[in-house]
């Protein structure tokens, strides 16, 4: 991915937000999200995105 004239790429701007990490592995990347920050605008600054990430995985344990 090259940058564009607008800024980085979006994984770009996510790994430098500290939203994700990039390992390179041979001629792989892989993409490690990483859970621990916080969301970035102010009024959402004290959510953890591990919180966000849980409404959007969460799975129906009924029966």
């Amino acid at each position: 991915m090259a940058a564009s004239a607008r800024g980085p790429p979006k994984a770009g701007r996510l790994e430098q937000a500290g939203y994700i990490r990039r390992e390179r592995d041979g001629r792989r990347t892989r993409y490690i999200l990483c859970a621990g920050g916080t969301l970035r605008h102010p009024a959402e600054a004290h959510v953890p995105l591990r919180e966000l990430l849980d409404v959007f995985t969460a799975h129906d344990t009924r029966n």
